[in-house]
């Protein structure tokens, strides 16, 4: 589940084990080479393995992934996929929020398009209105920095749609057709 993240300090926190609880079956792993350097010996026998695990299963292990993975300083977007697969949607929006703020130093305003859009969705999974406001009115801000102007307007038919749900919903709802409204008179002279 952990994939490019999985080591064995990760598997003690996830399976809730002691070290020396999981070495004899770790050792074990490695002598039938299905372990090699703390990784899967071959993607065939991660998927075989990955596809093994129960459902219920999965989702409390994605959540202990994510909370060990940002105790230690993982990667932000991997953290939030894992949050998001944990169905904590509350940590996985915060958790995309801030990898887009972290790509947007870097002027990948695709990448931080594609952050902005599923913080956005785990807000509304999450039932968070002011949250998936506020950062759908930085994706409608993104998208009108790099001239998309479909994703523009998308960006704000969410934001009038949730401009009834809070008042920074409405806050956002009518900058952002305000702004509209301006760019179509500029566009129009």
């Amino acid at each position: 589940l952990a994939g490019q993240d999985f080591n064995a300090r990760l598997a003690v926190h996830v399976l809730q084990r002691h070290a020396a609880d999981l070495a004899d079956a770790w050792r074990e792993l490695e002598d039938a080479q299905v372990l090699r350097d703390e990784a899967f010996a071959h993607d065939l026998v991660f998927e075989g393995t990955l596809r093994s695990v129960q459902t219920a299963d999965a989702v409390v292990w994605r959540g202990r992934i994510a909370a060990h993975m940002a105790a230690n300083g993982g990667p932000l977007a991997r953290i939030a996929a894992h949050w998001q697969a944990a169905q904590q949607w509350a940590q996985a929006g915060q958790a995309y929020m801030s990898a887009a703020e972290q790509i947007s130093k870097q002027m990948r305003q695709v990448e931080e398009a594609g952050l902005l859009q599923q913080a956005a969705a785990c807000f509304a999974a999450a039932a968070d209105a002011g949250n998936e406001a506020e950062t759908t009115w930085r994706l409608y801000v993104v998208q009108v920095r790099r001239s998309y102007r479909l994703g523009a307007h998308e960006a704000v038919s969410r934001l009038l749609s949730l401009q009834n749900t809070s008042p920074r919903a409405l806050l956002y709802s009518l900058c952002a057709k305000a702004q509209t409204g301006f760019e179509e008179k500029t566009d129009e002279a």
